[in-house]
């Protein structure tokens, strides 16, 4: 399975299953990220731009604390649910 694809499942809410993993925004702006890393990975380096990347740079931090904060969330809802059982 591809990143986008995966993102793309764990923003999604199963209804009477699992509430989304992760929010549709948080989904956004990991997708942004998945796609600097697909230029960086098939594109030399000496053809990056800096005005491009300076602001995934100055978000990153920003990005990983919402990341642990929904992933903690979900994480909450599966203790819950393994109490029920």
């Amino acid at each position: 399975m591809n990143g986008a694809r995966l993102l793309n499942k764990m923003s999604l809410e199963i209804p009477r299953v699992r509430p989304a993993v992760i929010s549709k925004k948080l989904r956004e702006t990991l997708d942004e990220y998945l796609r600097f890393r697909h230029v960086f990975r098939n594109v030399y380096g000496y053809l990056l731009e800096w005005a491009r990347m300076k602001p995934l740079l100055e978000r990153a931090w920003t990005v990983y604390e919402r990341f642990r904060e929904e992933i903690g969330e979900f994480k909450d809802f599966l203790k819950e649910l393994a109490e029920k059982m």
